[in-house]
C-alpha cells in the first residue's frame, strides 16, 4: 500500500489558513487607550489546511491508475493564539451537499464517490491537548476500481467541535476528486520500436516503414493505461523505455478535431519527429484508437542515436 503524505507538501493550503485566521483574529482584537492590545474574545478556529476551494486543484487525487490501494493523509488545524488547552474533539463526515454546492458553480460535475473506491472510517478525531494538529487522518482509495473517464468527488467536513471552536467557513472541507477524462483507461498496444546506429532520415509516411538500416527492434505488443491530468490530456507510456518516459496526449473532445501530441522527455532527447496516421475518438459506438509515429534522437541536439517508435493504442 503506498501513502500520500499531502498534509506535509501542501504549504499554499497551509499558507491560505494561516491568512484566514489572521483575518478572523484581527476582527475580533480590541485595542485600549493605553495600547494594549487585548486577545480576550478570540475564538479558535478548526480548519483542514489541505482543504478549502482555494487550493481546490492540489486535492486532486494523482495516484497510478493501477495501484489496488494508496492513502491520502490530512490533518484537522486547532488555529488558536494558544496551544489546546484540552482535549479537542472534532467529528468528520463526507459531506455531499458541499458536492453539490461546487457543483451548482462549476461547468465540470461531479458525482459522490462509490463506496467500492475508498474507506473512510474516521469520523471523530482530537487535537490533543498542547497542540495544535490532529494526528494524520487516512482516506483509503483503490484507483484500480475508478472509472478514469468519470469525475468523482468525495468531500469531507467539519461538522463540529468541542469548546468554543468555531469551523472555518473556508477550509472546513477537504474536497479530494478524481479527474474524468474520456480517452482516460487501459489500452491494448500494439507495435515496434525501431533502432538506428546514429541518424536516420523518415519522409513522415507510414508507407515508408520501416526506414532501413535499422539495426534492432523491440516488439511493443501489451498494454498501458493512460492516466488524466485533467479532463482533456492524458499520459501514456512510451515505448519500452521506462518510468517517466510518457506521452502527452491531448484531445479536446469535438469529435472533429484529432489529439495534439506531446512527450515529458523533450528535455533530454531531440528532434522529434511525430505523425498522428490517425485518431478514432470514444462516442457510444466506438472505443478511443490512436495510432502515432515518433521519429526522435536519444541524445541533446541529435548527438545520440536515432529511434522511430510505431505504437497503435485501442481502448479496452
Amino acid at each position: 500500500m503506498k501513502h500520500n503524505t499531502i498534509y506535509k507538501a501542501n504549504k499554499g493550503a497551509a499558507l491560505w489558513a494561516a491568512l484566514l485566521v489572521v483575518i478572523l483574529f484581527s476582527s475580533c482584537i480590541k485595542n485600549y487607550r493605553d495600547g494594549e492590545t487585548k486577545f480576550d474574545n478570540l475564538q479558535p478556529v478548526v480548519l483542514i489546511p489541505e482543504g478549502g476551494l482555494a487550493a481546490f486543484g492540489s486535492q486532486a487525487l494523482n495516484f497510478p491508475a493501477d495501484d489496488e490501494a494508496d492513502t491520502f493523509y490530512f490533518r484537522i488545524n486547532y488555529a488558536a493564539t494558544n496551544v489546546a488547552p484540552g482535549d479537542q474533539k472534532i467529528t468528520l463526515a463526507v459531506d455531499e451537499a458541499a458536492m453539490t454546492a461546487y457543483n451548482s458553480s462549476s461547468s465540470v460535475q461531479y458525482t459522490i464517490f462509490p463506496s467500492s473506491i475508498y474507506s473512510f472510517t474516521t469520523t471523530e478525531v482530537t487535537v490533543k491537548a498542547g497542540q495544535n494538529y490532529s494526528d494524520p487522518i487516512p482516506v483509503v482509495v483503490h484507483p484500480n476500481l475508478v472509472d478514469p473517464t468519470k469525475n468523482f468527488m468525495l468531500p469531507i467536513s467539519i461538522k463540529s467541535a468541542s469548546g468554543n471552536s468555531v469551523i472555518s467557513g473556508n477550509f472546513g472541507t477537504l474536497y479530494l476528486h478524481f479527474i474524468g477524462n474520456p480517452i482516460a483507461g487501459t489500452y491494448n498496444v500494439v507495435g515496434t520500436r525501431y533502432n538506428y546506429n546514429g541518424t536516420t532520415t523518415w519522409d513522415g509516411s507510414v508507407a515508408s516503414l520501416p526506414v532501413a538500416g535499422f539495426v534492432a527492434t523491440t516488439n511493443l505488443a501489451g498494454t498501458k493505461t493512460g492516466a488524466p491530468d485533467d479532463t482533456q490530456t492524458i499520459e501514456i507510456p512510451f515505448a519500452n523505455v521506462g518510468t517517466g518516459y510518457n506521452y502527452i496526449i491531448t484531445w479536446d473532445g469535438n469529435a472533429a478535431h484529432a489529439i495534439a501530441v506531446d512527450y515529458t522527455f523533450t528535455n533530454v532527447y531531440s528532434n522529434f519527429q511525430t505523425v498522428v496516421v490517425n485518431f478514432t475518438p470514444p462516442d457510444a459506438t466506438h472505443k478511443a484508437s490512436f495510432h502515432i509515429v515518433t521519429h526522435y534522437n536519444n541524445a541533446l541536439a541529435g548527438a545520440g542515436n536515432d529511434r522511430i517508435i510505431d505504437e497503435t493504442f485501442t481502448h479496452q
